[in-house]
């Protein structure tokens, strides 16, 4: 049977009818403002400023992940990647949340269609079109 993972949205263009272009500015601003694991090693974890441009010297050259080299130069260890790595997350803000800062719907509008995608995951489930823990809400 085939996993299928959808985000929200994916779900508010093609159920919904959300202009496609409101969600990709969404996205892009949603990238943009996410802070860099780096930024938040350096916070956390005291790494100086020459720790940091080293480890961005060979991710640059390698295009490998910045915890990933941070380890590999003994600056940092898994367990702290992985606190990074959520913090990361957890301070990223949802798409719902920039779309109605953008304006193209309300906060009432934007909690309607939340309800709309976690019941349609979990009519998919029911069919056993897609298996989720808790969904993503990007």
């Amino acid at each position: 049977m085939a996993t299928s993972t959808n985000f929200f949205g994916s779900f508010l263009i093609s159920h919904l009818g959300v202009d496609a272009k409101y969600v990709c500015l969404a996205l892009e601003k949603q990238k943009s403002e996410q802070q860099k694991i780096g930024e938040l090693a350096q916070a956390s974890y005291a790494l100086d400023s020459m720790d940091l441009i080293a480890v961005l010297n060979k991710q640059s050259q390698t295009h490998r992940p910045f915890g990933e080299i941070a380890m590999e130069l003994g600056l940092l260890n898994q367990q702290q990647i992985e606190e990074l790595l959520t913090r990361q997350s957890e301070s990223r803000k949802k798409i719902g949340d920039i779309l109605v800062e953008m304006g193209v719907f309300s906060e009432s509008e934007k909690e309607t269609h939340l309800k709309s995608y976690i019941n349609w995951l979990e009519g998919l489930a029911a069919l056993g079109k897609a298996t989720f823990s808790q969904p993503t809400l990007h």
